[in-house]
């Protein structure tokens, strides 16, 4: 039984490489965790019914909340070289915060990644507590995203309030929005 053990172990660590398990995480993110047509066009047809099913659906029902399982088991098991930080940056580069709460919001292939990420953070709150710097992100684009006007930001809008939420415990009482987060 322990030589089993043993094969079964090393045959796991041949598998769980540092960098197939990174690349695995992006493709989960990258791919299965971003809105697709179909997403967008269910949330304008039934917005409520939309938000409802995103919270209900079972991950055994649906891709989007299977993949959301196994990237979380991916990340309670190798948090530290997992923390989707280097993503988040390079979705920031790719769909930079706004300037202006005014500016045109295209429906664009940058943006619905950046929710995905948003999306994996928030899901991983409680692993990555200790790894990500919330405020900082808060401070730097959510705040900012959170002032959007334009209709095609409601994407970003729903994601920033969701996240916020998963991370307000992170938010310093001197950091919170009274003043500049609207319904969204």
């Amino acid at each position: 039984m322990q030589q089993l053990s043993k094969e079964v172990k090393e045959l796991l660590d041949s598998f769980f490489v540092l960098d197939h398990l990174r690349r695995l995480c992006c493709i989960l993110v990258q791919r299965f965790l971003v809105l697709r047509n179909c997403d967008l066009e269910e949330w304008a047809a039934d917005p409520e019914g939309f938000a409802l099913e995103q919270d209900v659906t079972n991950w055994k029902d649906r891709i989007r909340p299977c993949a959301e399982a196994l990237y979380l088991t991916l990340l309670e098991n190798f948090r530290e070289p997992l923390a989707p930080v280097k993503m988040l940056e390079e979705s920031n580069n790719a769909c930079p915060p706004p300037s202006s709460p005014d500016i045109t919001v295209e429906l664009s292939h940058a943006l619905l990644q950046k929710e995905a990420v948003y999306n994996a953070i928030g899901i991983a709150a409680f692993d990555l507590y200790d790894y990500l710097d919330f405020s900082l992100l808060f401070n730097s684009s959510l705040l900012r995203e959170m002032q959007l006007h334009h209709p095609n930001a409601r994407i970003l809008l729903r994601r920033c309030s969701w996240l916020i939420g998963r991370w307000v415990s992170k938010v310093c009482l001197h950091e919170q929005p009274h003043h500049a987060v609207r319904a969204a």
